[in-house]
Formats: structure tokens, sequence, C-alpha cells
């Protein structure tokens, strides 16, 4: 039991710092391809089936961003707390990003 309470705080601890360097790099260069599959990916984790997600589109950023939300995925899995309360603004900012970058529901981005 300690070694998976142990292994649970790992991804936790790993997650928490993922969310983080993803919500950076979406506040430093919010006007990049980068930052707009960042957010699409958070809304995804946010609510999937509304805000379809292909796992691809990962390939289109830095292998450290990438990584970063394979973390934080590996954590959502485990059903613990939604994203938006790990979001240091709360669900309020993911809202204002999903709303600037235009995504809608069911499609993505809109081009």
């Amino acid at each position: 039991m300690d070694a998976l309470n142990h292994e649970i705080s790992s991804i936790t601890a790993r997650a928490m710092e993922a969310l983080r360097t993803i919500e950076g790099a979406i506040r430093r260069n919010p006007t990049t391809g980068q930052a707009r599959r960042l957010v699409w990916f958070l809304a995804a984790v946010y609510n999937g089936p509304e805000f379809l997600f292909d796992l691809t589109e990962l390939r289109a950023v830095d292998c450290e961003l990438a990584n970063a939300c394979l973390d934080y995925l590996n954590y959502d899995r485990l059903g613990r707390r939604e994203v938006h309360r790990h979001l240091s603004s709360g669900d309020g900012e993911l809202q204002q990003w999903i709303d600037d970058y235009d995504l809608r529901p069911r499609g993505g981005p809109t081009d």
C-alpha cells in the first residue's frame, strides 16, 4: 500500500508541475498555434465529450510541453480531481481561453 501511495504522490507532483508548465506556455505565448493546442488539450481534459482532441496534435508542440500534457493526462486518469480545480485561476481562466481561441464543442478550434 505504501508503494501505491508513493506512486500516486509522484504522479500527482509531476502533474501539478506539468500543469504549471502548460499554463505558463499559454500565458507567455498566447498567439501561437502551440498555445492553441495546449488550450484545446485542457478543454478536452475538462470536457472530453464536448472538446474532442486528436492526440496527434501533441506532435506539433515542443517536447517539454508534449511531455507535460502526457504527465497531466497520466494523473487525470486517476479521476481524483477535475483539471479546472488545479488551474491557478480556476475554471474562469479556462473558459476565457476556450472563448479566446474560439474552441467550439464537438469540433475543436475554428480556423
